[in-house]
């Protein structure tokens, strides 16, 4: 596995814990943050192979 899909992992862990943080706190930013970085894994994830 190389280095780019460990920071893709990541991202993905980091977007989800961001967006279950914001939910629980009530804080539409950190959800729209997780959101946002789950759009652009989704966009991206031809560049993991």
């Amino acid at each position: 596995m190389s280095k780019l899909w460990y920071m893709y992992v990541t991202a993905f862990v980091a977007g989800i814990g961001i967006t279950i943080v914001g939910m629980i706190q009530g804080n539409i930013a950190f959800v729209a943050i997780g959101v946002i970085i789950g759009v652009a894994l989704y966009f991206n994830r031809g560049q993991i192979q």
